[in-house]
């Protein structure tokens, strides 16, 4: 059973360091680790401790609850952690980190921000409900999906004043009508018009990808045609999109290309991209028309960066 703690002072123990390892599918997006069993026993952990985690090459920190670590992992040495956790740390996997217990306080009132473009919710009670135990340092950065698109929200604010805090059904919580980039100062009026291009290049994919195409490029125009890993490999689906569409392989050699650029900018998302350009060669080989399902084979991105 995890256990709740109203307020105790940081424990005194030293740093441990640890490889970073993709989370198990299960525990994605929940806000939770788990450890190497050797040094579950070594540092007399729990199920529901929290564990403070630094990058020492990033110098960023953040905070997630423990769970038990599994028999595989024995002696490994390893954290296994989501996405999002190695983002608001700026880790990539194998990368080392160092982690401490701590405790944390009850989280009373929390103030959000949406990444790129403020949010508002109809009933924002019910994301405390669905935060319910997990713990948050200011500036993590949260994603779930809502209204059928991935929503990004920001940690601005909470109380009461600690360096870690656990939300619980009755924290209040509120959204900030900026965005956190435009709290921040990060959002340029030429980052805005980019970004508003790919929200509207991701609604028209599927439909309209001549139409997504043309946004993406807007898109590419307003970053200065540098661009970023998102935005090339959304160029890439709509150049499949496109090659099914109108049968032409040309546009496929398109795709391959951009497919190339986005991998650039990832490194835990190589895996998933090379299995995109695996499909785009074997959609190549095959005769049209096309299965209306094909795009199903095609990973799309899972999250954002800044680059």
């Amino acid at each position: 059973m995890i256990r709740m703690c109203e307020y105790t002072k940081k424990s005194k123990i030293n740093f441990t360091k640890l490889i970073v390892k993709e989370a198990f599918k299960d525990d994605a997006g929940r806000g939770i680790v788990r450890v190497d069993p050797d040094i579950y026993v070594e540092l007399n952990l729990r199920t529901g401790d929290i564990l403070e985690i630094i990058h020492p090459s990033s110098n960023k920190k953040t905070a997630a609850l423990l769970y038990s670590g599994k028999r595989e992992d024995k002696s490994t040495k390893i954290i296994r952690m989501d996405s999002i956790l190695r983002r608001n740390l700026g880790a990539f996997l194998d990368d080392i980190v160092e982690i401490r217990k701590i405790e944390s306080r009850l989280c009373t009132c929390v103030l959000f921000a949406g990444l790129k473009e403020p949010i508002s919710l109809k009933n924002e009670q019910q994301l405390a409900k669905k935060l319910e135990n997990r713990v948050i340092t200011k500036g993590d950065i949260l994603s779930f999906y809502a209204y059928g698109r991935r929503i990004d929200i920001v940690i601005v604010d909470f109380t009461p004043k600690s360096d870690v805090v656990r939300i619980h059904q009755d924290t209040k919580i509120t959204f900030s009508d900026k965005s956190f980039y435009e709290i921040t100062g990060k959002f340029t009026s030429s980052r805005r018009l980019a970004l508003n291009e790919i929200i509207l290049g991701d609604k028209n994919l599927k439909k309209n990808p001549v139409k997504a195409k043309l946004h993406y490029e807007n898109a590419l125009k307003h970053f200065g045609n540098k661009g970023n890993g998102d935005l090339f490999w959304s160029l890439a689906l709509s150049y499949i999109f496109l090659g099914v569409k109108n049968k032409d392989i040309k546009y496929f050699f398109k795709a391959e290309e951009f497919f190339k650029k986005a991998k650039i900018y990832y490194k835990t998302q190589e895996l998933a991209i090379e299995k995109n350009l695996f499909e785009l060669d074997c959609l190549e080989c095959k005769i049209p028309p096309y299965k209306k399902t094909f795009y199903k084979n095609f990973t799309f991105p899972n999250f954002y960066t800044d680059n």
